[in-house]
This record gives structure tokens, C-alpha cells and sequence, in this order.
């Protein structure tokens, strides 16, 4: 028979388990079965380390942040990229371990996500890395600089042959790319006076497949990361014998580690959760190929300022587009106002620079000034060697400054715009959208490629234009159609970011007039007709009268 004491010592356990329970599954990284969220991880399919390290996020995370993941299979770059931009919310949220460029490339193309966390890497012992040149030892038998490869570059009797695994690689392409580029070296057939030639060539399906291919001697140079060097440098007898036949030559930007993005699907309470569990990793938490551990990005500095970095690298810069100004008529128009529809140009901010005769080698614009009476004239805007119609414009002014601020108002808002196809995504071509009008689906477009001999000075070559029609427009990007863009084909020069080919394509300003100011234009109009016809009745009756009197 239980005591009334009996029964008070057995309330009291159960009562102190209650309490102790919740502390208990804290305790033992247990999530009570009410706070689990499921979610789709997504990864970018790079080696087996990186596979092992992602399973091991997964179970952290699953155990601590009450994460239930279904696992797609790991993606390569540019399908992980359309994933995040095309992802379906009725799916749900995702997880995804995305490389720096990636993650890039799929915000400029519209993705809505939120950076949560980035890793500590095994080489650097940080959340960031650089990326490095490698060229083979018995071409450098001293350690060079990148002012050395430069000039071997030029000096090269033939192009030099650039390997790379994936055009989507922050390391091993885009950062490269984006050096080449800047110092006037493209993949295309032959150099020119100011550029210089290499051939691009894919192959392999890593960074280590690079630096191997650079030992052999197959390809001239390639570029990889931290974590690669690392290995050929400090890895087994095999990999520190093919590290030994080549070099490394860093390049000058840091980049962030591989980060852990979310869709914003994904409620606060869960991202709560997620950093919570990260933040509680040791510092060898992972312990799988480059991993050590995940970090929460606020608490990583570093990484913060090289993604931000980053964003502002993968912005496809406005290719300057140079306008001349003239004028036309003996009176009329000076040469004061010229000079005024120069200053609109110069403070525009835009990419319209004017056209220097002794820099530039062709024009993009050519503005025509003429006459209309005093305090008017008519600025003709013409594309030059396109069959779009010009713009015609008929500017009021008091003065020259207030002629400049007026041709700067049409530049800014009616204008037709010159923009390029983005060379990371050909199929569909996309133009990224930094300007402040739409093009409706369905709209034509003007499209001719270009082949650039000098960029700074504004040299090309160009085929004959074509139309292309655009097929999807939003707030981040236009999407063309067909698919026109030809890339690379057995070993030669074709569209690509490191190439010296663009597709340029002439955005349409449309003009919509409201009805309301035709319906005022037309009564505006009828008005002057009723208004002439009676002044001529007036006239008449006033000239009848005169006649009358001056009869005797």
C-alpha cells in the first residue's frame, strides 16, 4: 500500500523529470521532435573529401538544429547556380554548400537567399584563400612573380594553353579571367598589337587534374586554390612529386571559403537554430578534406569583407560606349551648344563617355545638333551601324547649363541603351539588367557580335546585326531567344568570359504616351484649327465693313 508520503516523493520525481528533460536533450544535442524543420540540401559536387564533410554538416546539423534533410545528389556548378535561381517554394526550403562564385553568379541572376555560415579551411587555417597560377618548373627555374608570367605570355612565339576544370570555378577560372582580362590576354586565335593570345582549353574534373596536367606538360599554365596547393605541397610522396615539377604564383584577391546558403523560405526560428549549431562546433568538427569546422559568417570577418569584394568583382562592368557630338546648320547652333550636350554626357554617370578622335578608334553614338528657332534645337541620336531608327528629340532651353540638364534628363530616361550578352550563361543568352526600364516579353531586340581588337579603345570588328526576341525579362535579367551564342568547338576561340568575343545588343527604350495627353494633344490641336478659322471669319467681316464705309 503506498503512504501519503510515498505518493509525494513519486510527484515530486515525476515533476523534476519534466524539468530536467528539456535540459537533458540540450545536454545530449537532442531536438524535441516538434521543433524539426525539413529541408533539401544542396551541394556542388567537387571531390570525395568534400563529399565526406558534407554528410557530416548534415548529421551536425540534423542532430543540434532539428534539421531533417532529404539529400539531392551533388550538382556541378552551373546546375547547383539554376537551382537556387529556379528553385520551387513549394518544395520547400533548402540548405546548400555553394562555392563563392556560384553563390554569386545565382544572385545576379535573381536567386533570394541569406548566407549563413562559411568554413575553416585545413590549408589556411582561416575562412578565406587565394587562388594561384601554376606553371612548370623547367619553364621557370626561378620563383617568378606575375609580372614574370605576364611577360612570358607576350613574348610567347604561339598562345599559350590555359587549363581549367569548370568555367564556374571561382579559383581555377573566374579570378584568372578576370586577371587575364584586365591585362589585355583572351583566348582567341591570333594576338593583336595591344592583346595577347592564349588558348582556354577544359579538362579534368578538379583542381589536382590541373596541377597533374601542368606537371606532364600537357597544357602550359592553369590556376587553383589554397587547398590544392596545399596537397602538392605537403600531401603524400605522389602528390609532393608532381608538386615539385611545377610552381605557384599567387594571385592578389582573397576569396571567401565555400558557404552555407538558405532560401528565405526558411523561418527565423529554424536559421536560429542553424547558427546556434554552428556556432557550437568545435574546431574539428568536420575534419574531412579541406573542412575543419563551419563558422557563422557574422563571426567571420574575413570571409564577410572577400564575398563582398566578390560581388563587386562579378559585376559585368558597363563597356564604355563613346558618343560624338556634332551640330549641323551655319546659325543657330554654336559651338557653346555642343559643349553643353558634351557636359551631359561627362556628368551622366553612365556608361556614355565622349568620343575622343585621338583615343578612340570608332564611335558607338553619333549626336546631331540642329536648329529649330531660338532657345530650341533637335538632337538626332543615331546607334551607328544599326538599323534601329534614330531618336529624334525636340529640346526647349534657356541657357547652356539648362541645355545640360535637359539632354542629361533624355540621356538618363529615353535614351536606347547598349548592354552584352553575360558570358556565363549562353544558353539562355541573358543580359543582366542594371537599367531602370523593362523590355517586355516578346519585345525585339537589336543583336550583333562583336570582336574586340582593343577594349580601352573602344577597336572592333562586328558581324552583321540580327534580331533576337526577348523571352523572359524580371527585375535581374533579360533572357533571349534562340539560342544564338557560339561557344568554343574543336579547340578554337569562341564566346566565353575569357575570350575577346561579346554579343552586343541594343536595349529599346518604348515610348508609351498616356491617352489622356492625346486626348489634350488633339483638343489642343482642334482648338488652333477652330481658333485660325475664326480669325479668318473675323478678318473677312472686318474687311466687308471697311469696304462699306469706303463707299460714297
Amino acid at each position: 500500500m503506498t503512504t501519503r508520503a510515498g505518493r509525494g516523493r513519486h510527484a515530486a520525481l515525476v515533476v523534476g523529470a519534466r524539468l530536467a528533460l528539456p535540459v537533458w536533450l540540450a545536454t545530449a544535442g537532442v531536438v524535441p521532435c516538434q521543433a524539426q524543420t525539413g529541408a533539401t540540401f544542396i551541394g556542388v559536387a567537387l571531390d570525395s573529401g568534400t563529399r565526406r564533410a558534407d554528410e557530416r554538416l548534415r548529421r551536425h546539423l540534423e542532430a543540434h538544429a532539428g534539421v531533417q534533410f532529404v539529400s539531392e545528389r551533388a550538382y556541378e556548378y552551373r546546375a547547383v547556380i539554376d537551382r537556387l535561381v529556379t528553385w520551387n517554394p513549394d518544395r520547400g526550403p533548402f540548405l546548400a554548400r555553394v562555392t563563392p562564385y556560384a553563390l554569386v553568379a545565382a544572385e545576379l541572376l535573381g536567386a533570394d537567399v541569406q548566407v549563413l555560415a562559411t568554413y575553416v579551411s585545413r590549408a589556411t587555417g582561416r575562412t578565406t584563400y587565394r587562388a594561384y597560377f601554376v606553371v612548370n618548373r623547367a619553364r621557370f627555374p626561378y620563383e617568378p612573380e606575375l609580372a614574370n608570367v605576364l611577360r612570358w605570355l607576350r613574348t610567347a612565339p604561339r598562345p599559350r594553353t590555359f587549363a581549367y576544370h569548370s568555367e564556374f570555378s571561382t579559383s581555377s577560372y573566374f579570378l584568372p579571367a578576370l586577371f587575364l582580362r584586365r591585362n589585355d590576354v583572351f583566348d582567341m586565335a591570333t594576338s593583336t598589337e595591344r592583346a595577347t593570345a592564349i588558348s582556354a582549353v577544359q579538362t579534368g574534373a578538379s583542381s589536382g587534374d590541373l596541377v597533374r596536367t601542368v606537371a606532364r606538360g600537357d597544357v602550359d599554365f592553369a590556376a587553383v586554390f589554397s587547398a590544392t596547393k596545399d596537397v602538392f605541397e605537403r600531401g603524400d610522396a605522389a602528390a609532393r612529386s608532381e608538386g615539385s615539377r611545377v610552381r605557384f604564383i599567387e594571385l592578389p584577391t582573397t576569396l571567401p571559403n565555400d558557404l552555407l546558403v538558405t532560401s528565405k523560405l526558411l523561418d527565423s526560428a529554424t536559421v536560429g537554430r542553424i547558427r546556434q549549431a554552428v556556432g557550437a562546433m568545435d574546431a574539428r568538427a568536420i575534419d574531412e578534406g579541406d573542412f575543419l569546422t563551419w563558422q557563422d559568417l557574422n563571426a567571420a570577418e574575413d570571409a564577410r569583407e572577400a564575398l563582398a569584394n566578390l560581388r563587386w568583382l562579378a559585376r559585368e562592368p558597363v563597356a564604355p560606349v563613346a558618343v560624338e557630338v556634332r551640330r549641323t546648320g551655319e546659325r543657330g547652333v554654336t559651338e557653346e551648344h555642343a559643349a553643353a550636350a558634351r557636359q551631359a554626357i561627362r556628368l551622366a554617370g553612365s556608361e556614355l563617355v565622349n568620343y575622343d578622335r585621338d583615343f578612340h578608334a570608332q564611335q558607338d553614338y553619333v549626336w546631331t545638333l540642329a536648329p529649330l528657332h531660338d532657345g530650341a534645337v533637335q538632337l538626332q541620336s543615331r546607334i551607328v551601324g544599326s538599323d534601329i531608327s534614330d531618336q529624334v528629340f525636340q529640346i526647349s532651353f534657356r541657357d547652356a547649363e539648362d541645355l545640360t540638364r535637359r539632354i542629361g534628363e533624355i540621356l538618363r530616361s529615353r535614351i536606347h541603351r547598349i548592354r552584352y550578352v553575360w558570358p556565363y550563361r549562353s544558353d539562355p543568352p541573358t543580359v543582366l539588367r542594371d537599367v531602370d526600364f523593362g523590355i517586355a516579353t516578346g519585345a525585339s531586340v537589336k543583336v550583333r557580335r562583336i570582336r574586340w581588337l582593343d577594349v580601352h579603345r573602344n577597336s572592333y570588328l562586328h558581324d552583321a546585326e540580327f534580331e533576337a526576341t526577348v523571352a523572359r525579362s524580371d527585375f535581374y535579367k533579360f533572357e533571349l531567344a534562340p539560342a544564338f551564342v557560339a561557344g568554343p568547338e574543336r579547340g578554337r576561340a569562341g564566346f566565353s568570359p575569357m575570350s575577346n568575343l561579346s554579343y552586343r545588343v541594343i536595349l529599346p527604350r518604348e515610348t508609351h504616351e498616356q491617352p489622356l495627353f492625346r486626348v489634350l494633344t488633339a483638343g489642343l490641336l482642334g482648338l488652333l484649327v477652330v481658333g485660325a478659322v475664326a480669325a479668318v471669319v473675323e478678318l473677312r467681316r472686318l474687311l466687308r465693313a471697311s469696304d462699306f464705309r469706303s463707299l460714297p
